[in-house]
């Protein structure tokens, strides 16, 4: 099984994964809330189309 099918399958895995993006998505709104430049500062490091 490869990596991405042992992710798929792990129903716990995938749940401590999300709970990570959550805890980080927190995180950089409560900084970008005490330092609004640093939004425009990460927007350039966005992919674009």
């Amino acid at each position: 099984m490869d990596t991405t099918e042992s992710y798929c399958a792990d129903a716990m895995l995938r749940s401590a994964v999300e709970r990570q993006f959550i805890t980080i998505e927190e995180a950089l709104n409560q900084a970008i809330r005490r330092s609004p430049d640093l939004e425009r500062q990460m927007v350039k490091y966005l992919p674009r189309e």
